[in-house]
């Protein structure tokens, strides 16, 4: 089960991080308008600890998770938001999978 735990997390990752860098290419191509509202994320602002980019992560995971992705009437958009959340909920899943596995196979 540890296994499996492993690859959920490892898929999840992978997946996150494709869709969102091809999410962000997309917007910065088609509706640079909203990229520019976003500031103007990028995969490494997006995965850095620093302060200052901080309001900007915040701003791009709210147009994700808020939904606004799905309102931007763009279907390549709606289809990246939504494999970007599918890939969320797998990493999160193949975490609880590895922290319930370990935690069912220690010595009682």
């Amino acid at each position: 089960m540890t296994g499996l735990a492993v690859i959920e997390i490892l898929v999840g990752m992978g997946g996150s991080w494709l869709f969102r860098e091809l999410l962000i290419k997309t917007l910065r191509t088609k509706h640079p308008q909203l990229f520019s509202e976003l500031g103007e994320p990028s995969s490494r602002k997006l995965s850095t600890i620093i302060p200052r980019y901080q309001d900007m992560q915040i701003q791009f995971w709210k147009f994700v998770w808020g939904g606004k992705a799905f309102r931007v009437k763009d279907q390549v958009v709606t289809v990246l938001a939504a494999a970007i959340l599918i890939s969320n909920i797998v990493l999160a899943a193949g975490v609880i999978l590895l922290l319930w596995s370990v935690a069912s196979s220690a010595p009682v």
